[in-house]
């Protein structure tokens, strides 16, 4: 039975089976390989001593409170991976069919 999209807080759109279930195991693989690094996945030391609940695993760029850097050097001094012109598209195409 199709499902119809569906705004679920502003700016947030389920569109149910818009990526099969093959495309979302390549993602979940993906995603497993960028969590083990270069730069693994990490709980983020915030300034006023914190700790994120969350772990965070970044592309592209490396993020640190209030400021964006290629080379993780908080965590083990390593370039983050590059961001995938694949999943840079995945985004949009996934973007244009909640919204377009």
């Amino acid at each position: 039975m199709p499902r119809e999209r569906a705004e679920v807080a502003p700016g947030a759109v389920h569109v149910p089976g818009w990526l099969p279930v093959e495309r979302q195991r390549e993602l979940v693989g993906a995603c497993r390989e960028w969590a083990r690094g270069p730069v693994p996945m990490r709980h983020t030391a915030l300034p006023g001593g914190g700790v994120m609940s969350v772990q965070t695993v970044c592309l592209g760029w490396h993020w640190q409170p209030y400021r964006y850097v290629r080379v993780a050097g908080d965590v083990n001094g390593e370039r983050v991976a590059e961001l995938p012109g694949w999943l840079v598209e995945l985004g949009r195409a996934a973007v244009a069919e909640a919204y377009g």
